[in-house]
């Protein structure tokens, strides 16, 4: 997606004073970004340009702290005076072609179509995205002479090579059925600017994108493994683990070394929680009346991964906080305490398949980090290389590699709900795993 990440066009808030109904407008677009909004454009008709980007300034610095893109509507003016990410057009506004002319190859662009020729038309600009405009016809969106519909999105989707997002009347009854037509993001303004809750509004539609998506990755192509439509739907995850500053530090050997220590003695705690939820799987397997190659190879895994895998981890712990006292159970901070409760509901309660795919997301992850870690560091003088040297390893490669084929094969041999469950369990973990990486300060 270029000059986008992957998942920034999920829930696009667009601003508009009318429907906030007098609230202050940075106080609900702080509250949707907490619940879930993954970019913001800032729409302002009628105002002088001052006043305009004086907002946008305001808006930028708001967002900046969120790390979410500020998208400025229909004036590229406006949007190089107060700093915004990009601009989105209109169909009447500058033409793109001098929209990226003034604001150079790295801010994003965005432009509105209302029909399907300006769909083929837009494949030939540098822009990022296109915008349905409007799927349904809108109070807040006037302008416009026909609806999409969702048969409508599904055939954008077919003609561009350009991200699709869906505007108009889109909220949490709406956006599940155009995601699943295709589209990367949904746009939206009264269902989170004029919601008694902008947070919750925002979750609940948040929710809605990412459960569409992973169905949507589940029916995309019954032959693709599951495990790559996992590795998919955590890209955006490790993408953002590695923007967080502690991991940046980390990985160029200036991160002091009590902040590390803070989260060796977390991970410390965390690995010992594991390690009795693995026990807890062995037990279940062992009990289970079924005793099939499938129950054998589980069981062997998991016996594997208490042993070998924790004994070389554990080790690596120690080498670490060799005169360090771990966390008492009342310093465990509540970010830790969130990531096991979830594993411990998944092992003791979920089936075999949905729990063995969110355990997969610790080892994983961690595996993935590694790898990134070894080849984008000064490894020989970063004092921090014997954590790269465990996860980063050939042998803890294969651990997740075996971990990874029994997923695999659990994932075949289920229905589509179930496959469904396992990928939306691995999301869940992965996004309380950058909870975990989000939190050390």
């Amino acid at each position: 997606m270029g000059r986008l990440a992957q998942g920034t066009l999920d829930v696009y808030l667009v601003t508009d004073r009318k429907a906030a109904g007098g609230k202050p407008m940075e106080s609900i677009v702080e509250e949707a970004v907490k619940g879930g909004v993954t970019m913001v454009q800032l729409r302002e008709k009628n105002i002088p340009a001052e006043k305009f980007i004086n907002l946008g300034k305001a808006m930028k610095n708001l967002l900046g702290r969120y790390d979410i893109p500020l998208i400025i509507n229909d004036s590229v003016e406006v949007a190089l005076a107060c700093g915004a990410d990009g601009v989105h057009l209109g169909q009447s506004d500058m033409s793109p072609a001098e929209a990226r002319r003034m604001l150079g190859p790295d801010r994003i662009i965005g432009l509105s179509v209302e029909n399907f020729n300006q769909v083929q038309q837009a494949q030939t600009f540098d822009i990022d995205y296109i915008a349905a405009s409007p799927v349904y016809s809108t109070d807040t969106k006037t302008d416009t002479k026909t609806e999409f519909l969702v048969e409508g999105v599904k055939k954008m989707v077919r003609m561009s090579s350009l991200p699709v997002v869906g505007i108009g009347r889109m909220n949490a009854e709406t956006a599940g059925d155009v995601i699943m037509a295709g589209a990367e993001g949904v746009a939206v303004v009264s269902a989170i600017i004029g919601a008694e809750n902008p947070r919750t509004a925002a979750g609940k539609i948040a929710e809605v994108v990412e459960s569409a998506k992973m169905e949507r990755a589940i029916d995309s192509d019954k032959r693709v493994k599951w495990s790559s439509l996992a590795h998919f739907c955590s890209k955006d995850i490790l993408w953002e683990i590695r923007r967080q500053s502690f991991f940046s530090e980390m990985r160029s050997g200036k991160l002091k070394y009590h902040h590390f220590n803070t989260f060796m003695l977390q991970s410390q705690w965390l690995l010992k929680q594991y390690t009795q939820l693995m026990r807890y799987m062995e037990v279940r397997m062992e009990s289970s009346d079924t005793h099939d190659r499938m129950n054998a190879i589980i069981l062997a895994l998991v016996r594997h991964l208490q042993n070998e895998t924790y004994s070389e981890t554990s080790d690596m712990h120690s080498f670490y906080l060799v005169d360090s006292p771990e966390l008492k159970p009342e310093s465990v901070p509540a970010v830790c305490r969130g990531l096991y409760d979830f594993l411990d509901e998944m092992v003791r309660k979920s089936p075999v398949p949905v729990a063995i795919a969110a355990m997969l997301t610790f080892p994983y992850l961690f595996s993935r980090l590694g790898r990134y870690f070894e080849t984008h560091s000064n490894n020989e003088s970063n004092r921090y290389i014997a954590w790269v040297n465990l996860y980063a390893s050939r042998e803890f490669a294969y651990d997740v590699a075996r971990f990874t084929e029994v997923a695999d094969t659990l994932a075949a041999s289920s229905g589509r709900p179930q496959r469904l469950q396992m990928l939306k369990a691995f999301r869940k973990g992965s996004k309380l795993f950058l909870e975990l990486w989000k939190s050390q300060k």
